[in-house]
């Protein structure tokens, strides 16, 4: 007991010295993580001592073992803070943090490992009504309405107030997705408010999430853990806000959501879910929400189309031919519809963020750079207000600078002689260039803040954004619980900034309940956690500010990839009440 109290106190100092300074953080934060730190370490050693060698064994599998020194790296990378708090100490203190934490990140993946491994719901065959879908969808309906009642008629930024414009002038950009704009234009026709856009988004979103966990209530899953989920999404704050935001990335998130379901639906037939006609409908309605409501979904969609035809081949034509209608149908709404109507086409501009930040952060730390890169920079914008607008976490003060001239890239020139020029810039500067990249996406790799000031960063807003020019305000309906809500989402900001508003925490949980799923049922299971992956890939390779909203659906996913952690397939005939719907 002794051994386990000193070690874990130990591993609590190393973690939060890791993070921030170890004597300004508050006792409770202290007590906490001991106390964290102490269970895990007394849960441990109870299983060495008593006997029982699974978790050795757990740990003697190669690929287990890679897992966790490799997956703990990537943690240690992305906690680690400035370090700042160390530079006066002596060096085998900062040695002490250094491997004391790595280690501690080890032992916790090991142990957390083992006990999702050992900690199996076999899958069994449960026959349950159509109505359990909405069962779990109403805690989230009633807690999130009450959002909607309280922060009335919902919440709009300035990318709301844009669909808004065009829905209305019917002069449509597809800057934005116009499908979501027109989503919102179908809806006023109903009732002309932003709540009626708000609370269809409240039904849409809690019937998806409703619909994955009846769909693990099939197979034969936990039912409490089951009510946890829907409880637990129907209470955290950032669904609360986010559902009645309106911004197409919170259906593009529930969208990923609904693919992800489908995908575990097809896994856990080995698809044959695929069989059923109605099966197809909602395929192809899960696939058509991601290439509908953001410019990158069609990519994800690719990918995962491709990739189902390789492991489930045998029902490639039942893939297929619901995919064809999707894309069919996007690409003649893109195409021919688009120009019959007039949309004007998104800035290409977009596209080249990072090549951007890259290029100013050699500006601005001098790195090497020919007198030719430097000319054809200096037509593009002069290379003094490309380090004077350089923010390492935001591209739009160059990208929509006034003495930015894109034509020198789109219209005067060829765009392969920028790609060509930040190529070469990058190959020259390495180091400056993949710091200019790890910074502007820290958003989706870094749990611990360390870059920029917090105010940089937008996670929510709880009201309509003012000045706007149709006169939509923010008018609560229920005002006491206007300003409570208002309060638990400031805390949550300003109190629980790491656990809640960073989405890697919750990207790293995706990860790690993916492995253990992949290693209990096949590779195949990975193929559930696909479309969330490849989402953050895409953010990854293009992000242009430090938006919340970006990474939306990882917060919808992560407890569904615990579930499907803690899921155990078994090798017997599928039956045929498991292909219901």
């Amino acid at each position: 007991m002794i051994w386990t109290i000193g070690l874990s106190f130990l591993g609590s100092v190393a973690m939060i010295s890791l993070y921030q300074s170890y004597l300004a953080t508050s006792w409770v934060v202290q007590g906490l993580v001991w106390l964290v730190m102490f269970g895990m370490c007394y849960s441990f050693s109870r299983h060495l001592r008593s006997g029982r060698k699974g978790i050795l064994r757990w740990f003697r599998d190669r690929i287990n073992v890679l897992f966790v020194f490799g997956y703990s790296f990537l943690l240690w990378l992305s906690m680690r803070g400035t370090m700042e708090h160390l530079h006066d100490n002596a060096w085998y203190v900062t040695a002490f943090v250094y491997v004391g934490s790595y280690l501690s990140l080890c032992l916790t993946v090991w142990y957390v490992g083992y006990l999702l491994t050992k900690h199996s719901y076999p899958s069994i065959t449960r026959r349950s009504s159509y109505r359990w879908i909405w069962w779990y969808a109403l805690p989230m309906i009633l807690s999130w309405g009450l959002y909607l009642l309280a922060f009335y008629p919902g919440i709009m930024g300035s990318d709301s107030h844009s669909h808004w414009e065009q829905a209305h002038t019917h002069e449509y950009s597809n800057w934005h997705p116009v499908l979501y704009t027109w989503f919102i234009e179908w809806l006023l026709k109903l009732f002309h408010s932003p709540a009626t856009v708000a609370f269809a988004q409240i039904i849409l979103l809690a019937t998806i999430v409703g619909y994955g966990l009846y769909s693990f209530r099939k197979v034969g899953m936990e039912k409490r853990l089951l009510w946890f989920v829907s409880l637990f999404l129907a209470l955290l704050p950032i669904n609360g806000l986010y559902s009645i935001l309106l911004l197409k990335d919170v259906l593009y998130s529930g969208s990923i959501l609904f693919v992800t379901i489908v995908l575990f639906n097809i896994v856990a037939t080995r698809g044959k879910w695929l069989t059923s006609v109605g099966h197809q409908f909602i395929f192809g309605l899960s696939m058509f929400g991601m290439v509908a409501f953001r410019h990158n979904g069609v990519y994800i969609v690719y990918v995962v189309l491709f990739l189902l035809c390789v492991c489930y081949y045998k029902y490639m034509i039942r893939i297929l031919l619901p995919m064809a209608v999707v894309l069919f149908l996007f690409y003649y709404i893109s195409g021919p519809v688009y120009e019959e109507i007039g949309v004007s086409e998104k800035n290409p501009n977009e596209k080249l963020g990072i090549p951007q930040q890259q290029i100013a952060n050699v500006l601005v730390q001098n790195g090497k750079i020919t007198d030719e890169q430097k000319a054809y920079i200096h037509d593009i914008m002069p290379i003094e207000k490309w380090k004077e607008y350089y923010n390492p976490t935001y591209t739009d003060p160059i990208k929509f600078a006034k003495s930015y001239n894109s034509d020198v890239i789109f219209e005067e020139g060829d765009p392969s002689t920028f790609y060509k020029t930040w190529l070469s810039i990058v190959a020259e500067n390495p180091y400056l260039a993949t710091e200019a990249f790890l910074k502007q996406t820290s958003l989706v790799w870094q749990m611990h803040q360390r870059y920029t000031d917090r105010h940089e960063y937008y996670n929510f807003r709880t009201t309509i954004q003012q000045p706007n020019d149709h006169g939509l305000q923010t008018e609560p309906k229920l005002n006491g619980l206007n300003g409570f809500l208002t309060k638990v989402a400031a805390f949550t900001e300003h109190h629980m900034w790491p656990v809640v508003w960073r989405p890697a925490v919750y990207a790293a949980i995706l990860l790690l309940s993916l492995f253990i799923a992949i290693r209990k049922n096949g590779w195949k299971a990975g193929l559930v956690g696909l479309p969330v992956l490849l989402n953050i890939g895409t953010i990854l390779a293009g992000i242009p500010a430090q938006h919340f909203r970006y990474l939306y659906a990882n917060v919808l996913i992560f407890l569904f990839l615990i579930l499907l952690a803690l899921w155990k397939q078994e090798n017997k005939p599928i039956q045929k009440k498991e292909l219901e719907l």
